[in-house]
């Protein structure tokens, strides 16, 4: 794996934990760092998906395909869903 890809993958990361923090804020979370990984997470499993799955992507990075909106989306149904469990 070439050193784009890895920036891609760290970039859309974390916006994935942004978002998965900000879910953890408005969900109630206890401790947000677990909210924060869990959004981490969720971005980069939602934005490979749909990349493999040849979705549109909304503001692509880089040349690999991830999204930014779909990593924002799946860190911040990751990050509520890790919220509301305890």
């Amino acid at each position: 794996m070439d050193a784009s890809t890895l920036a891609d993958f760290g970039l859309i990361a974390g916006v994935g934990a942004l978002f998965g923090f900000i879910a953890g804020f408005l969900g109630g979370a206890d401790r947000l760092i677990g909210a924060l990984l869990m959004g981490a997470i969720g971005g980069i499993v939602l934005s490979s998906i749909f990349a493999l799955a040849r979705w549109p992507a909304i503001y692509s990075v880089g040349n690999s395909g991830l999204s930014v909106v779909w990593a924002g989306v799946g860190g911040f149904v990751l990050g509520l869903a890790i919220s509301r469990s305890n």
